[in-house]
């Protein structure tokens, strides 16, 4: 086995390219049992990532796949393509997952290996840019139908000995909810109605996306694979309706519960109830139960233990993942502190300072070019200043930046969460840190936050840690910047808490050292 005495069940996402991968994923990791995480396997994926093609495959399964969770996630899994990913640099990774019999296995795949093949050059062709008619040669096309159909026999004998469930693209178009109930009850947790976060492109024809569609149709009219042109096939992309968030489409008692919840600021509240998918019932008494270990369970085993299994044992309200319980557990809950938030984004959802200003009444300075978070700031972060500048080495320039929703970036074109995203080119005006703290009069940090996409060293160089001296730093870092960051740190005499490190694969927490040399 890869790894023994793990209190979850791992679990592939065995597929293909342009087969629904990231669809089947996003759903899955909607589940609050479930970690379903994406292609670490592949380059593209890799850029934000710990480890890099010298990295051996054992040690990322072990320590970047399945290593430790916090106690709700009872499943975790990961993308892995048959083919289109070089696994050169990891020889033994797929001896080390057929060896390793407890490993589940979601089969996915499409029926029409023409739709398949059509998306995929789609893709290689036009890279996001409106797609023209294609041309194929027939017998090439030929070709890639026996290809992927021996592909797709050899990974299922490949993987005979292991639990195993098929699951189509066309199944999860046409009948999306009973095949996600199949795939749930398969990995055995509770049967939810999820939602994906991917959203497909639009479904042409077949015959306007083929010039020689007429040509290919006829020349595999009797063969087996003369279904596959069928013309009047319908797929459609499934997506997480939007309908009931907008007030223009809601009934009168819709508005009026709209308005409530708008008045009364329930919104923190509610993406707690959606990010658990919890029943009123179930959201209720989770609150409770979180108010009492927090209140009065640690009394029962000791604060100090209560506070060191709480990254593990507790669940996180707002953050990503468990950095929101990392901090509580180092600062013990404390009241009334003062946070750094740098490339804050949202005023809640991910967000590793909201549950220290709404719960615990910390105040802060927080910093993010992205103009559209304001307002929204402004309503449900009154206890904190947030200011869209960009933050770098110097002050006083104008610097391009790219809007993009809620999370924009210095970058025009990025991968996230596994899709392309092209921002929108704004001028945003620089600063400092020490600048824009000198200028609010802080003289003092307790925590710090910075998650700036692989900019957080340029902006480090604006920032005068010597004379703030935060008493925690959650910094994010990347296979590019890591050995940067460790120098920078120990060079301003800090170190890092390697107790976390197991638990957060893509942050580092850096405290003061206690004996400089």
């Amino acid at each position: 086995m890869i790894v023994q005495d793990r209190p979850y069940r791992k679990f592939i996402i065995l597929s293909s390219p342009r087969s629904g991968t990231h669809m089947l994923r996003t759903t899955l990791r909607n589940h609050p049992h479930i970690a379903a995480r994406s292609e670490l396997f592949n380059p593209d994926f890799q850029r934000d990532k710990p480890f890099g093609p010298e990295t051996p495959a054992l040690e990322i399964l072990n320590k970047y796949i399945f290593r430790d969770y916090p106690e709700p996630i009872k499943r975790v899994g990961f993308i892995i393509h048959r083919s289109g990913t070089p696994f050169g640099d990891w020889p033994d990774l797929w001896p080390l997952l057929q060896a390793d019999k407890s490993i589940y296995v979601i089969s996915l795949r499409r029926r029409n290996l023409l739709r398949r093949y059509l998306s995929y050059q789609t893709m290689r062709t036009f890279r996001g840019k409106p797609p023209q008619p294609l041309t194929f040669d027939p017998e090439v096309l030929k070709e890639d139908f026996i290809y992927q159909e021996k592909e797709l026999d050899a990974f299922d004998q490949q993987f005979a000995g292991h639990p195993l469930i098929k699951v189509y693209y066309e199944d999860l178009c046409t009948d999306y909810h009973r095949t996600v109930k199949s795939v749930l009850k398969f990995l055995g947790v509770n049967d939810l109605k999820l939602w994906p976060d991917e959203k497909g492109k639009p479904i042409r024809k077949l015959s306007q996306a083929i010039a020689n569609y007429d040509d290919l149709a006829a020349y595999f009219s009797a063969t087996k694979w003369g279904s596959f042109f069928n013309d009047d096939e319908r797929v459609v992309h499934i997506l997480k309706p939007q309908g009931e968030s907008r007030p223009e489409q809601l009934n009168i008692f819709g508005k009026a519960g709209a308005y409530v919840k708008d008045r009364l600021k329930l919104e923190p509240l509610l993406s707690i109830q959606e990010r658990y998918l919890l029943s009123n019932r179930e959201f209720y008494s989770t609150l409770f139960r979180n108010w009492w270990l927090r209140t009065v369970g640690y009394l029962f085993i000791g604060r100090s233990r209560f506070y060191k299994e709480l990254p593990r044992d507790g669940s996180n309200y707002y953050s990503r993942k468990v950095e929101e319980l990392i901090i509580r557990s180092f600062f013990q809950d404390r009241k009334a502190g003062f946070f750094l938030d740098v490339g804050c984004a949202s005023p809640i959802r991910h967000s590793n300072t909201f549950f220290l200003e709404r719960h615990l009444g910390w105040n802060g300075i927080a910093m993010d070019a992205n103009p559209p978070n304001k307002a929204r700031w402004r309503r449900y972060r009154p206890n904190s200043k947030l200011y869209t500048f960009l933050i770098s080495d110097q002050s006083g320039t104008l610097e391009k930046f790219y809007e993009s929703g809620e999370v924009g970036s210095t970058q025009k074109e990025r991968v996230l969460q596994g899709k392309g995203v092209r921002g929108k080119e704004i001028q945003v005006p620089s600063i400092t840190l020490s600048k824009l703290l000198d200028d609010n009069g802080v003289k003092r940090i307790d925590f710090m936050s910075i998650d700036i996409e692989e900019s957080e060293l340029e902006a480090l160089e604006g920032f005068d840690i010597e004379r703030f001296r935060p008493a925690l730093v959650c910094i994010e870092w990347s296979h590019k910047n890591k050995e940067e960051i460790l120098a920078y740190f120990d060079s301003h005499h800090y170190e890092m808490l390697e107790e976390y490190e197991p638990l957060d694969n893509s942050n580092w927490y850096f405290v003061p050292k206690t004996n400089p040399s």
